[in-house]
This record gives C-alpha cells, sequence and structure tokens, in this order.
C-alpha cells in the first residue's frame, strides 16, 4: 500500500496539533480517529481512518493512541514533524461532455457490507475507466472523496463523484487494519517468577507491593486495556 504524509511546524513544543488518534483492540491498527478544522494538519491529504506508519519518526507499528499522540505533542516547536499513513491518493480528470451526448461514466462501482456498516467499498473497476491502473483497488475502502469524509451510504458517496471536473479518492487497504497480537508471556517464565515470590519475606513482599501502589499514577490506575486502546487527543 502506499504511503500518504503530512508535515507540520509547531509554533512551541506545548502547541495543541488537533487530532486524534484510536486503536479499537489488539487485533486493529493504530488509525487517526478525527482531524479537527483547526488543526495544523487540517487540508493535508491525511484523513480520519488512515492507519499510522510512523509519528515525528517514530514507528508506530503496534503502538497505542496515547503512544502516537506522546509523540507528536513532545516534539520540539519550530521543528518540521511528520505523520505518515498507509493509504492511496488516487485523483482522475473526466472526460469534457460533447455535445448532446451524456456525460462519460467513471467506470467505477461502490458497495457496502452488512458486516461492516457505514463503510464504503470499491467493489469494481471497469476496464475503460479513468481508474484502471491507478493505486485504486478493488475491496479498499474509500475514506474521503474530493476533500470530504465519505459518506456512510453508497447513493450519497456515489452523488459526491457527481458534478466536479476532477475526482480526488483516498482509500485504504483494510488488511492494514489487521494486527496480530503480540504473544503473551510464556507460561515457564511465569512459573519462574512465581516461584521466586514463593521464596520472598511475606512481609517484605507486602512492602515492596504498598510502596507500588503509592508510586502508581493516575494513568497507571486505570485498566490495561484502557490504557492500551481506545482514543487520544493531541
Amino acid at each position: 500500500m502506499p504511503l500518504i504524509s503530512a508535515t507540520v511546524v509547531k509554533e512551541d513544543t506545548s502547541s495543541k496539533l488537533g487530532i486524534a488518534f484510536e486503536r479499537e483492540n489488539e487485533y486493529k491498527a493504530l488509525k487517526i480517529k478525527l482531524i479537527r478544522e483547526d488543526s495544523l494538519f487540517a487540508g493535508s491529504q491525511l484523513v480520519p481512518g488512515l492507519v499510522v506508519v510512523s509519528a515525528a519518526g517514530k514507528d508506530m507499528e503496534g503502538m497505542t493512541p496515547k503512544d502516537a499522540a506522546d509523540a507528536l505533542r513532545t516534539a520540539p516547536g519550530g521543528e518540521e514533524i511528520s505523520l505518515v499513513c498507509k493509504g492511496a491518493v488516487i485523483t482522475v480528470k473526466k472526460d469534457k461532455p460533447r455535445l448532446f451526448k451524456k456525460p462519460p461514466k467513471l467506470g467505477i462501482s461502490f458497495k457496502s457490507t452488512t458486516n461492516e456498516p457505514g463503510k464504503i467499498f470499491v467493489s469494481n473497476i471497469k476496464e475503460d475507466s479513468k481508474f484502471a491502473g491507478t493505486d485504486l483497488v478493488v475491496g479498499h475502502r474509500v475514506l474521503a472523496i474530493n476533500g470530504k469524509e465519505c459518506p456512510p451510504k453508497v447513493a450519497d458517496a456515489v452523488e459526491l463523484l457527481k458534478g466536479a471536473d476532477e475526482i480526488t479518492l483516498v482509500t485504504m487497504d483494510p488488511e492494514d487494519d489487521k494486527v496480530e497480537p503480540k504473544p503473551k508471556v510464556e507460561e515457564a517464565a511465569v512459573d519462574a517468577a512465581t516461584e521466586e515470590k514463593k521464596d520472598e519475606n511475606p512481609e517484605a513482599t507486602a512492602e515492596k507491593e504498598g510502596e507500588q501502589e503509592e508510586d502508581l499514577t493516575p494513568e497507571g490506575n486505570k485498566p490495561l486495556l484502557d490504557q492500551v486502546f481506545g482514543a487520544c487527543m493531541c
């Protein structure tokens, strides 16, 4: 899958970027959830739904929304910072309509599925289509059409294709949103740690646990799943 990137410059380190990230669960990749109208990334080719590859030069594979937000948030002001995502931007120009003839068709079709309601996918690309031979691929999800977020209904998405002399689609491969969960700690390692704890002085162990509780931050008090999955804005 091609890559889409955007580079911005913060005024200072504490400047807000107006972008949010999300990761639904351990089987899903880290994605852009929202780009505010006043965001530094507004007007770029990035759109909600794209899978994040890197943020401020840091690899984001398998990372959390907080990791992405922190990478951008802590980047120094006055320097360029980039956000790179997996996706494709495809632009074609329509043929000019001929006198007394119907406007030429684009030769592509969209569909939605009951498994993923509200998402629009490319279902067909004809051989004579302007999109044939481009990065547009059957099965890929359409995220934006001519700078607007793709509507959840096929009829509304098709409507956005009409009227403009030039069509720009932003798409992503649904396969890029799939992640192999990290392997769990091997049982042998867990057993070894358990045996080691058994050998410790019970009073010393209780004292250590008490110290750990006192050192926990508010973020640390959250359930592990809340820290890894969900959404985070910067």
